[in-house]
């Protein structure tokens, strides 16, 4: 979403007095957070690859005031040891997100 849109939103919620709002990725989820953090309107997010470094999370198990959610970020080095153990020769994988 376009910068000045999302600001323009944003502000929409924040007047519209919501009380809980959600941020779908982590532009719209930390233009809420900043929005909402001092109105006390809670925020759920979903979708953001790494809430630590959008400063949405303090750590992967601790949340921030205000805010929680749920991060999109994949296991691969887990997800890799996993398929090495399965049975050989396999010869196609297919990973669906959906």
């Amino acid at each position: 979403m376009e910068r000045n849109l999302r600001k323009t939103r944003t502000g929409k919620v924040v007047s519209d007095k919501m009380d809980l709002v959600c941020g779908i990725a982590t532009p719209s989820a930390m233009a809420l957070y900043n929005a909402c953090y001092e109105r006390k309107i809670p925020v759920i997010f979903n979708a953001v690859s790494d809430p630590v470094q959008a400063k949405l999370a303090k750590s992967a198990t601790e949340a921030m005031p205000g805010i929680s959610g749920i991060s999109d970020a994949l296991p691969v080095a887990q997800q890799l040891k996993l398929i090495r153990l399965l049975p050989q020769p396999l010869l196609h994988m297919n990973f669906r997100l959906h």
